[in-house]
């Protein structure tokens, strides 16, 4: 598995890139959120795995995860 994947699978599982990058070996939250400004295509996974995360956990979406919901639609 990939580290992309890795990190994917981590947050559609629970997890967020914080509580991830405190894992040993994975890299850190400024790293990450770096990763996501420089990549669209990587930003866009991160939001789809925790969006699904939150929609497994429960959660309603935000007013901003709506907008982008109804941006795509």
């Amino acid at each position: 598995m990939s580290r992309r994947e890795e990190i994917l699978k981590a947050l559609f599982c629970g997890e967020t890139l914080h509580s991830l990058s405190q894992r040993p070996g994975m890299p850190r939250h400024p790293t990450l959120y770096g990763w996501m400004k420089r990549d669209p295509t990587f930003a866009a996974e991160v939001r789809w795995a925790c969006e699904q995360r939150d929609f497994l956990q429960g959660k309603e979406p935000t007013p901003r995860q709506l907008r982008r919901m109804w941006e795509k639609g």
